[in-house]
């Protein structure tokens, strides 16, 4: 099995490269994506935005709420 980090890369990598495919068809999107893991006594999220009309970038926050 792949590390928990690693296996976070991955997933992020795959958005990614959804997203840009994507956005070669779209003028503007904006994806909001609530990606949850809950391991022991911790809730991470990742809220990603792609907003095209301005730089094709994505934006990502990571947060970390105690439960």
């Amino acid at each position: 099995m792949l590390p928990d980090k690693c296996r976070h890369c991955s997933f992020i990598s795959a958005l990614s490269t959804f997203v840009n495919l994507a956005a070669n068809r779209c003028y503007k999107i904006r994806m909001f994506f609530h990606y949850v893991i809950i391991q022991s006594y911790f809730t991470f999220k990742c809220l990603i935005t792609v907003d095209t009309s301005t730089k094709n970038a994505i934006t990502s926050y990571f947060g970390m709420i105690r439960n």
